[in-house]
This record gives C-alpha cells, structure tokens and sequence, in this order.
C-alpha cells in the first residue's frame, strides 16, 4: 500500500496526538497503555459497535486481533471468551472494553501503572531494555 504525503502527515499528526504534553514516557508499562490511563475519557469502548480506529486505542488490541474482532462481530455479538479467542490480551483490555458479556473492570480513571506491573517493571519483563539501561 502506498501513502501519499497528506497521508504520511496525518498519520504523524495522529501520533503527535497521542502523546502530547507527555514527553516522557513512563518505562514501567507499554506506550499504549500509558497513554489509554492519561485519556479515561476515551473508554470504555463497545468491542461490538466501535470503529476500527478506536478499538485500536485500545491496550491488549493489536492490528490482528483488530482485525478478527471487526471480522467476527459481523456475525455474532462478542463476548469475553470470543475475544480470548481471537487473540486479545483480555488481561489488559478487560478494563478498558465493553463487550456482550458485561462492563469494564473497575472504572479507568482509577486505574494506575501498578495495577499491571504484578511487582515488575518493563524492563525486568523485556529484557532488550534491560541491556539498554
């Protein structure tokens, strides 16, 4: 697929976006996560009616998984099970989702770092930054 220059500007444009007025990112958790708990007003989003670009707002959504849920949502409404089988990290995305079986785990806003470290940083979890500090 080719992007054109207006695409390529506004695909930057987005990620700007994303992480304004944050520049420092916090190491501990993903990017994605990091920057679903500075937006709680962004979620929960409905994995049976969202759009694609917000479903991928979503942490524990990759473009794969995605892609199966809007595949699979044409035919049945999604439950949790349903996603675990299509490949969605529901640990993560369970608190930032609405799905047919029910509602978010706890509100977002209230959500912090810790809450999914599980005692370990990012760094003693992947160990490519581990060598990188």
């Amino acid at each position: 697929m080719r992007l054109d220059a207006h695409d390529a500007r506004e695909r930057r444009g987005r990620a700007r976006d994303l992480f304004e007025n944050h520049s420092d990112l916090d190491l501990r958790i993903d990017p994605k996560l990091s920057w679903a708990l500075r937006h709680p007003e962004a979620f929960p989003i409905d994995v049976n009616s969202a759009p694609h670009e917000h479903l991928l707002r979503a942490p524990g959504f990759g473009r794969r998984s995605v892609g199966r849920i809007l595949r699979a949502r044409r035919h049945a409404r999604l439950g949790p099970g349903e996603l675990r089988r299509l490949g969605a990290a529901l640990r993560v995305a369970q608190h930032f989702i609405v799905t047919a079986g029910g509602r978010p785990r706890g509100a977002v806003d209230r959500l912090t770092p810790e809450h999914f470290l599980g005692g370990r940083s990012l760094q003693q979890r992947l160990p490519f930054f581990a060598e990188l500090s």
